[in-house]
Protein backbone atom coordinates (compact mmCIF):
# COMPACT_ATOMS: atom_id res chain seq x y z
CA UNK A 1 0.00 0.00 0.00
CA UNK A 2 1.31 3.44 -0.91
CA UNK A 3 2.24 6.20 1.96
CA UNK A 4 -0.20 8.21 0.26
CA UNK A 5 -2.67 5.64 0.46
CA UNK A 6 -2.27 5.50 3.89
CA UNK A 7 -2.27 8.76 4.87
CA UNK A 8 -5.61 9.05 3.16
CA UNK A 9 -6.80 6.47 5.33
CA UNK A 10 -5.33 7.95 8.10
CA UNK A 11 -6.71 11.41 8.05
CA UNK A 12 -10.31 9.92 6.48
CA UNK A 13 -10.05 7.61 10.16
CA UNK A 14 -9.26 10.61 12.07
CA UNK A 15 -11.90 12.74 10.65
CA UNK A 16 -14.25 9.72 11.70
CA UNK A 17 -12.97 9.07 15.04
CA UNK A 18 -13.32 12.87 16.13
CA UNK A 19 -17.29 13.23 14.72
CA UNK A 20 -18.01 10.16 16.00
CA UNK A 21 -16.51 10.51 19.75
CA UNK A 22 -18.35 11.50 22.60
CA UNK A 23 -15.32 12.53 24.18
CA UNK A 24 -12.54 15.40 24.03
CA UNK A 25 -10.94 16.49 20.82
CA UNK A 26 -7.49 14.62 20.64
CA UNK A 27 -4.40 16.07 22.16
CA UNK A 28 -1.65 16.86 19.83
CA UNK A 29 2.00 16.59 21.77
CA UNK A 30 4.08 18.55 19.26
CA UNK A 31 7.32 17.03 20.40
CA UNK A 32 6.52 13.81 18.22
CA UNK A 33 3.88 15.38 16.24
CA UNK A 34 1.61 12.62 17.26
CA UNK A 35 -2.19 13.29 19.01
CA UNK A 36 -3.44 11.26 21.48
CA UNK A 37 -6.79 10.49 23.10
CA UNK A 38 -8.34 8.10 25.63
CA UNK A 39 -10.86 5.74 24.86
CA UNK A 40 -13.25 4.80 27.20
CA UNK A 41 -14.53 1.28 26.39
CA UNK A 42 -14.35 -1.72 28.43
CA UNK A 43 -12.34 -4.65 26.63
CA UNK A 44 -9.60 -7.04 26.59
CA UNK A 45 -5.85 -5.99 25.49
CA UNK A 46 -6.69 -7.72 21.56
CA UNK A 47 -10.05 -5.65 21.04
CA UNK A 48 -8.15 -2.38 21.75
CA UNK A 49 -5.53 -3.27 19.96
CA UNK A 50 -7.74 -4.14 16.76
CA UNK A 51 -9.90 -0.59 17.57
CA UNK A 52 -7.10 1.26 17.78
CA UNK A 53 -5.43 -0.34 14.52
CA UNK A 54 -8.41 0.69 12.57
CA UNK A 55 -7.31 4.32 12.96
CA UNK A 56 -3.84 4.03 13.90
CA UNK A 57 -1.98 2.05 17.16
CA UNK A 58 -2.18 1.63 20.27
CA UNK A 59 -0.33 4.70 22.41
CA UNK A 60 3.56 3.39 22.93
CA UNK A 61 4.97 5.45 25.35
CA UNK A 62 8.77 6.04 24.13
CA UNK A 63 10.43 8.65 26.92
CA UNK A 64 9.85 9.87 30.55
CA UNK A 65 8.44 12.99 28.91
CA UNK A 66 5.51 11.34 26.98
CA UNK A 67 4.65 9.41 30.19
CA UNK A 68 4.47 13.03 31.99
CA UNK A 69 2.62 15.18 29.04
CA UNK A 70 0.09 11.51 28.63
CA UNK A 71 -0.07 11.73 32.49
CA UNK A 72 -0.47 16.36 32.89
CA UNK A 73 -2.78 15.71 29.80
CA UNK A 74 -5.40 13.65 30.55
CA UNK A 75 -4.80 13.16 34.78
CA UNK A 76 -3.70 9.68 36.44
CA UNK A 77 -7.11 8.96 37.33
CA UNK A 78 -7.95 8.89 33.90
CA UNK A 79 -5.62 7.10 32.36
CA UNK A 80 -5.50 4.08 35.10
CA UNK A 81 -6.92 0.82 33.71
CA UNK A 82 -6.46 1.58 30.04
CA UNK A 83 -4.49 -0.46 27.74
CA UNK A 84 -1.07 1.04 25.70
CA UNK A 85 0.82 -0.70 22.81
CA UNK A 86 3.59 -2.48 24.57
CA UNK A 87 3.86 -6.28 24.68
CA UNK A 88 5.45 -9.54 25.33
CA UNK A 89 7.08 -11.37 23.02
CA UNK A 90 5.92 -15.24 23.13
CA UNK A 91 7.99 -17.14 24.81
CA UNK A 92 10.14 -14.36 26.67
CA UNK A 93 12.00 -15.08 29.83
CA UNK A 94 9.35 -14.09 32.49
CA UNK A 95 8.74 -11.40 33.59
CA UNK A 96 10.96 -8.53 32.51
CA UNK A 97 12.37 -9.58 29.13
CA UNK A 98 10.93 -9.33 25.76
CA UNK A 99 8.70 -6.27 25.81
CA UNK A 100 7.81 -4.11 22.35
CA UNK A 101 5.33 -1.89 20.90
CA UNK A 102 3.21 -2.45 18.24
CA UNK A 103 5.07 0.09 16.25
CA UNK A 104 8.27 -1.57 16.38
CA UNK A 105 10.07 1.64 18.37
CA UNK A 106 12.41 0.51 20.90
CA UNK A 107 11.16 -0.65 24.00
CA UNK A 108 14.04 1.80 25.97
CA UNK A 109 12.08 3.75 28.43
CA UNK A 110 10.92 2.18 31.41
CA UNK A 111 7.90 3.28 32.91
CA UNK A 112 7.08 0.23 35.09
CA UNK A 113 5.18 0.43 38.64
CA UNK A 114 8.20 -0.27 41.50
CA UNK A 115 7.82 -4.32 41.69
CA UNK A 116 6.42 -4.26 37.71
CA UNK A 117 6.60 -6.13 36.00
CA UNK A 118 5.64 -9.22 38.29
CA UNK A 119 3.06 -12.25 36.77
CA UNK A 120 1.30 -11.64 39.68
CA UNK A 121 0.22 -14.68 41.17
CA UNK A 122 2.05 -16.74 38.38
CA UNK A 123 -0.35 -15.48 35.76
CA UNK A 124 1.78 -14.55 32.37
CA UNK A 125 0.72 -11.32 32.41
CA UNK A 126 2.47 -10.04 29.04
CA UNK A 127 0.34 -6.72 28.02
CA UNK A 128 1.24 -2.88 29.35
CA UNK A 129 -1.52 -0.87 30.60
CA UNK A 130 -1.59 2.02 33.11
CA UNK A 131 -2.03 1.47 36.52
CA UNK A 132 -0.98 2.44 40.02
CA UNK A 133 0.11 5.51 41.87
CA UNK A 134 1.23 8.54 39.91
CA UNK A 135 4.85 8.68 40.24
CA UNK A 136 6.96 12.06 39.61
CA UNK A 137 7.39 10.86 35.62
CA UNK A 138 3.98 10.14 35.41
CA UNK A 139 1.21 7.16 35.47
CA UNK A 140 3.02 3.92 35.65
CA UNK A 141 2.36 0.67 34.38
CA UNK A 142 1.66 -2.43 35.13
CA UNK A 143 1.89 -5.65 33.13
CA UNK A 144 -1.45 -7.57 32.87
CA UNK A 145 -3.07 -10.24 31.00
CA UNK A 146 -4.08 -9.54 27.63
CA UNK A 147 -7.80 -11.59 27.80
CA UNK A 148 -8.63 -9.30 31.60
CA UNK A 149 -11.53 -6.74 30.66
CA UNK A 150 -10.20 -3.07 31.43
CA UNK A 151 -11.97 0.39 31.41
CA UNK A 152 -10.54 1.06 27.78
CA UNK A 153 -7.57 2.25 25.70
CA UNK A 154 -5.08 5.19 24.47
CA UNK A 155 -4.49 5.21 21.15
CA UNK A 156 -2.03 7.43 19.53
CA UNK A 157 -2.14 8.61 15.48
CA UNK A 158 0.40 10.83 13.53
CA UNK A 159 -0.33 14.71 12.52
CA UNK A 160 -1.78 14.74 8.75
CA UNK A 161 -0.14 16.81 6.02
CA UNK A 162 -0.54 20.36 6.15
CA UNK A 163 -2.66 19.87 2.76
CA UNK A 164 -4.79 17.27 4.13
CA UNK A 165 -6.99 20.05 4.93
CA UNK A 166 -9.27 19.77 1.49
CA UNK A 167 -9.56 16.08 2.73
CA UNK A 168 -10.35 16.40 6.35
CA UNK A 169 -13.37 18.66 4.78
CA UNK A 170 -14.68 15.58 2.49
CA UNK A 171 -16.79 13.55 5.18
CA UNK A 172 -18.40 17.27 5.49
CA UNK A 173 -19.44 18.13 1.79
CA UNK A 174 -20.14 14.83 1.08
CA UNK A 175 -22.37 14.71 4.24
CA UNK A 176 -23.73 18.18 2.90
CA UNK A 177 -24.42 16.58 -0.24
CA UNK A 178 -26.66 14.02 0.74
CA UNK A 179 -29.02 16.37 2.41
Amino acid sequence: MSVCVRRVGTVLGIVAWCSAAAWAEPVLWPVNGHYYDVVDSAMTWDQAFAAASSLSWLATVTSADENLFLTNTFNAWTLDGHWLGGYQLPGSPEPAVGWTWVTGEPFNFLGWSPGEPNDYNGIDEDRLCFLHPVESWGKPWNDQEGSTVLRGYVVEFPVPEPNAGLLLALPLLMARRQR
